[in-house]
Formats: structure tokens, sequence, C-alpha cells
């Protein structure tokens, strides 16, 4: 394997795993670990990235190279200093890759040619590799991916996505740019919204509820008393 200069977009991706030792260890045991998932859509993932770092002879440049381009399509700036998202990311690396993964099987040909180039760039520059061996990593992927997905798996892989793209202030459309899945997201927003509204409206009347009651109590304490008499001569008090 070629002796690769930790680029500043593997540095992001190695701050953004946490990782403390040697890169393309790190990758080896993600890859297995993804590859041994119970999740058989986690587990094709697993096989895709494998396949990418065997396939191109590039060490982990490869694997790196689609997690990059993943995360970029996700919302991540990849920013080796300040990685957004650090913190979800290490509480499951293993959902990240996958979704990461599948942002590019989704989201990179619903791109512009002009949104392309400006990522290709950014990744160029940022892995410090030329844009063909880039757009080959992404061909190979989103091949493969094809070959290997089903119906079933195809939505679980999206749900994946839509978690992690919330990270980053984006919703599922915003990758995929798939009608459906802007249907899916307005309609979730307005349940949401719906849901807001009841509850709002439900406090209020609880609210104005208490402060009647409030004002009727402090009302009825400040009513004098009115005594009469019963037969026998023995006061009753009423109000």
């Amino acid at each position: 394997m070629p002796v690769i200069a930790a680029a500043t977009m593997v540095s992001a991706i190695g701050s953004l795993y946490g990782v403390a030792g040697d890169i393309n260890d790190f990758i080896d045991k993600h890859i297995s670990s993804l590859k041994q998932n119970e999740d058989e859509t986690i587990a094709i993932t697993g096989n895709v990235l494998g396949g990418v770092k065997t396939g191109f002879g590039m060490g982990y440049l490869g694997s790196v190279t689609l997690m990059s381009t993943g995360q970029l399509l996700l919302g991540n700036p990849l920013n080796a200093i300040a990685t957004v998202g650090t913190a979800a990311t290490l509480t499951n690396p293993v959902a990240m890759t996958a979704a990461s993964i599948g942002a590019v099987y989704f989201g990179w040909n619903a791109l512009t040619t002009a949104q392309k180039d400006s990522i290709l760039d950014k990744l160029a520059e940022g892995l410090e590799v030329g844009v063909e061996f880039i757009k080959s990593v992404i061909r190979f992927a989103v091949g493969l991916m094809k070959e290997l997905l089903n119906s079933k798996q195809v939505k679980q892989l999206k749900k994946y996505i839509k978690v992690q793209a919330a990270l980053f202030g984006r919703s599922l459309y915003d990758v995929t740019h798939q009608l459906r899945d802007f249907c899916s997201t307005t309609a979730e927003n307005i349940g949401r919204k719906a849901s807001a509204v009841r509850q709002a409206t439900s406090a209020t009347s609880r609210k104005a509820y208490t402060a009647a009651k409030g004002t009727w109590d402090g009302v009825k304490g400040r009513v004098p008393r009115i005594r009469k008499r019963d037969k026998t001569g023995s006061d009753i008090e009423e109000i």
C-alpha cells in the first residue's frame, strides 16, 4: 500500500470517528464491524466499503473518499478543526457510515453537474487526490449498491440517512431530492406542527382553568358569611 500523507479531509474523518491510531487499521476494523452487523442493510454497506478499499489498491484512501463524499452530501462540512456531529457519530459510527454510503447511492446522481463539480473540487483538495479517482470510487459504489440492495433494504437505508442528515440540519429530501421523500418530510412536518398546536392549546386551556379557579377561590374567600337562625334558634352559615 502506498504511503499517503494525512490530508485535511482524512484528518476530518479521523476526528469525526475519534480515530486515535492508524487510520488504515481503523478502516479495516470498521469494515469488519459493518460486515458482521446483524442488520443486512448495514452489512451491505460494509461490503461496499470493503470493495472500494480492496478494489482500488489505494489502502484506506478509497474508503475514506467514499465516506467523505457521503458526509458532504449529508451536510457535514468536514472541517478538520471543528467537525459537526462528532458526539453523535461516536455514539453510533456504524449507522453514520451506512448513512454516508446511502447518501452517495441516493444523492450523487440527483445533483446537477455544477453541484457535482463543486463537491469533486472540495474532495480533490481535501483528500489530495485526482477528480477521476473520486468519480471512479463513486461509480463503483453506486453500481455495487444497485446490485446488492432490495426494496426493503432501500427503505431501511433511507431511515439511516434521515436520522444522520438531521444532525446537520438537513432532511431526507435534501439528500435524495426524490419527490416521495419530499412528500413524506412535508407530511411529518405538518404532523409535528399539528401536535405542537394541540399541546399548546391544551396547555393554554389548563392555564386558563387554573387562573379562573384561582380567581374564584379568591373571590369566594372574600364573600361575607350570612348568618340566619334555624327553627331551634341555632346559627346557620351560608354564602
